[in-house]
């Protein structure tokens, strides 16, 4: 697709180049989650259990969803459940860094 865009910028056309370059930025966007992959660890770290990882492994693994790459399990981000406010602050916490304050709910209005 970009090399689509690509071409016709090339011929001119900056109009179709630029709405095939949005359209692959959308695409791109939709699809991470299903394209990426991440590692047991970092699943753990997003909250995930080791035993919903291993009760569903091999089932991921069949449909091609988890892998192993050198003794390391990785799965797609789409089938894990989405991180939790407190798997999000242990993140944040193992690499340092200081998660927002909450804003009271009478200062948010």
């Amino acid at each position: 697709m970009r090399s689509d865009a690509a071409a016709l910028r090339r011929n001119g056309d900056a109009r179709g180049a630029q709405l095939l370059d949005d359209w692959a930025r959308r695409w791109d966007a939709a699809t991470e989650d299903h394209r990426v992959f991440v590692s047991e660890t970092d699943a753990l770290l997003a909250g995930t259990t080791r035993a919903y990882l291993a009760r569903n492994r091999a089932g991921w693994a069949t449909r091609g969803d988890a892998r192993v790459v050198k003794r390391q399990w990785y799965y797609r981000r789409s089938v894990l459940p989405a991180p939790t406010p407190a798997s999000i602050a242990r993140e944040a916490g193992r690499q340092g860094l200081r998660p927002p304050a909450a804003v009271p709910a009478t200062e948010a209005a």
